[in-house]
């Protein structure tokens, strides 16, 4: 007899997508998007009920009985159509790029820059910058073009010492 691992809840769920197939993802994507919609709709009574409560009569009476509705179609019709022509102008975007770049990547890593690139960029000594990356804090002084005229790599200056003294007292109230 076989030694089966525990069953969980877990291990009946799919935790690798990228092993489905496009189908499968699809499939999978549409039946959760229908359950998801037809969740919303369970809700719709008690949606009707808080419209009612919230001034529900007075959109009732102007899109309803004023046929306000139509022009609210006309107005949604035009927004799905312009937001259709827009996604498809998107994915052909996207598609004629896949297309057009697929499987060459123009992208290259920026090369390494030494203390000796550093040193000559800034004209000072590569001994300096290597102390310079040593240092946990830098000071730095830049003339008006830019130019380095002096860095400073040392700790930072100690804080001022303060000298206990005594406590000074308030002043005793003034009566008059």
């Amino acid at each position: 007899m076989m030694d089966l691992p525990p069953v969980s809840a877990t291990h009946l769920i799919i935790e690798r997508p990228d092993w489905q197939t496009r189908r499968q993802r699809l499939t999978y994507g549409s039946f959760s998007a229908l359950f998801w919609a037809f969740w919303g709709y369970l809700w719709l009574p008690l949606l009707t009920a808080a419209g009612w409560l919230g001034e529900g009569f007075f959109a009732w009476h102007h899109m309803i009985q004023l046929r306000g509705f139509i022009a609210f179609e006309h107005l949604a019709a035009s927004y799905v159509g312009t937001l259709t022509v827009l996604g498809g102008i998107f994915v052909g975007w996207a598609m004629y790029n896949y297309l057009r770049f697929r499987g060459y990547d123009r992208r290259k890593p920026r090369p390494t820059v030494t203390d000796q690139d550093l040193a000559a960029f800034y004209n000072v000594p590569q001994p300096d910058v290597e102390q310079w990356h040593k240092a946990k804090r830098l000071v730095v002084w830049h003339a008006e073009n830019g130019q380095v005229i002096r860095v400073d790599a040392g700790s930072p200056p100690a804080p001022p010492t303060v000298v206990p003294g005594p406590v000074p007292q308030p002043a005793p109230p003034v009566m008059h």
